[in-house]
């Protein structure tokens, strides 16, 4: 019997924000993780459920993110460490 091995395939590529002042709001975020270029494109990303944190899909562009949250947009997660 052959044994299958399987390749993830559709991971999110995982990258580390730095983040010196927390906590911080998520539409900041998105803008200065370059996800989004300004705040109306961050506010249309949240409404049409395109950004997800800690796994939960957020709907509310005013949520405080702190150390070690996680992001989610498309293929793409990003993780919040605090720099002091």
């Amino acid at each position: 019997m052959d044994e299958i091995v399987l390749q993830p395939t559709n991971l999110p590529e995982r990258k580390l924000i730095e983040i010196a002042r927390l906590p911080i709001r998520l539409g900041q975020f998105l803008k200065h993780a370059g996800i989004a270029q300004n705040g109306l494109e961050a506010k249309i990303k949240i409404q049409n459920s395109e950004i997800s944190v800690n796994g939960q899909m957020e709907s509310r562009r005013g949520r405080q993110l702190y150390d070690g949250d996680q992001i989610s947009a498309g293929y793409s997660m990003y993780v919040i460490k605090h720099i002091q």
